[in-house]
């Protein structure tokens, strides 16, 4: 097994979302890696551990004047990979070579709801209408030239600005003629608040409705609804008789996953970097000028495993100590919870408590 990387390419960006979670770092661009250093980089990551993919984010990675060079080298060692971006920039004519690359798996264009309104409410002014004429110019591209290996993939992320709009986004998203829709859970940083996150009796309404128009068109396109844990499937198949598309909670931090930000410095995840290393002592793990492994081999890499690989640490996770799903489709994040005595993983509990008073019932 070979790593999987994601990485923060730029914060360079054009919008200012009201869910994003890295505005605090938007347009800071300070000492950015130089094409050189992210060349270099890669090269010194691929020599010591195959890179099975690697996902490439911001800021807008396509507003780096070098991303087709950076992604040319990326096809040259073979390393698969994909990018995220909001679609303002993205389009056939201007991105031809990029599109055409044989190792480019899947693009993931952001839209956050079905009509203008709801979208630029969200992400900007008047940024709908091109971003929609620009994922159609990419399913035409596709399709004029086979591209069979490239993904197609819509991010919107679910949150009280387009809950009701939800469902309609699965539509509009099989109109689109894209492979995948991820419904994305709101995480309170950044820019987004707890206020924008929708209630347990919304997300149960949502789950409800996903499930019915799952069986619509599961046929059509492949439904992730991400902002969902496995133990929901339970839930609507044994309460409400009905099927779940498949939902994972997964997380290889520390083991077979790696985060690198516009810097270099390197972590098991973005969430541990920006959260558990203080600010100064962060360009202790670039690999800028240190090798991969003197960076690796450094002690944060080791406690992600020793934590969820450890017998006692999920003990004190409930629900999640009594899951099936647990270390199987489900690993919950260790960062938070890991000096308390025990942890209440809330959006499992309700859960776990409706299946309990079915099974009571009968």
């Amino acid at each position: 097994m070979g790593l999987i990387i994601k990485w923060d390419i730029t914060y360079k960006c054009n919008l200012y979302c009201k869910h994003c979670i890295n505005s605090d770092f938007l347009n800071n661009r300070v000492d950015e890696l130089k094409t050189s250093e992210i060349i270099n980089i890669i090269d010194k990551i691929s020599k010591c551990v195959p890179i099975d993919y690697m996902h490439i984010l911001g800021g807008e990675p396509t507003f780096r004047e070098d991303f087709i060079k950076i992604t040319d080298y990326l096809d040259e060692l073979k390393i698969k990979f994909g990018f995220n971006t909001n679609g303002l920039n993205i389009n056939k004519s201007k991105f031809r070579k990029l599109l055409l690359n044989k190792s480019l798996n899947n693009i993931v264009i952001s839209l956050e709801g079905p009509i203008a309104e709801i979208n630029n409410k969200i992400r900007g002014k008047n940024v709908f209408d091109i971003v929609v004429r620009n994922v159609k110019s990419l399913v035409e591209f596709k399709k004029e030239n086979k591209l069979e290996h490239l993904s197609l993939t819509i991010n919107t992320v679910v949150s009280s600005l387009n809950y009701d709009y939800i469902i309609d986004m699965v539509d509009f998203c099989v109109d689109l003629g894209v492979q995948e829709l991820n419904l994305l859970a709101l995480i309170p940083s950044g820019n987004a608040t707890d206020d924008m996150m929708i209630t347990d009796e919304q997300e149960l309404e949502l789950v409800k409705n996903i499930a019915i128009k799952y069986a619509e068109t599961k046929d059509k396109i492949e439904i992730s609804p991400k902002f969902a844990r496995p133990i929901v499937k339970d839930y609507c198949k044994q309460i409400l008789d009905l099927d779940f598309p498949r939902t994972t909670h997964a997380c290889g931090a520390g083991t077979n996953f790696a985060f690198i930000n516009n810097l270099g410095q390197l972590a098991p995840c973005d969430k541990f970097l920006y959260e558990y290393i203080k600010k100064e002592d962060r360009d202790i793990y670039s690999i800028r000028d240190r090798d991969y492994f003197s960076v690796w081999s450094e002690e944060i890499f080791n406690i992600p495993y020793k934590l969820t690989e450890g017998v006692d640490f999920y003990k004190k996770y409930k629900p999640c100590n009594e899951c099936k799903y647990l270390k199987a489709e489900c690993y919950p994040c260790f960062i938070p919870h890991s000096e308390e005595e025990e942890v209440q993983v809330k959006q499992c509990m309700k859960y776990f408590e409706l299946l309990n008073k079915e099974q009571e019932a009968y």
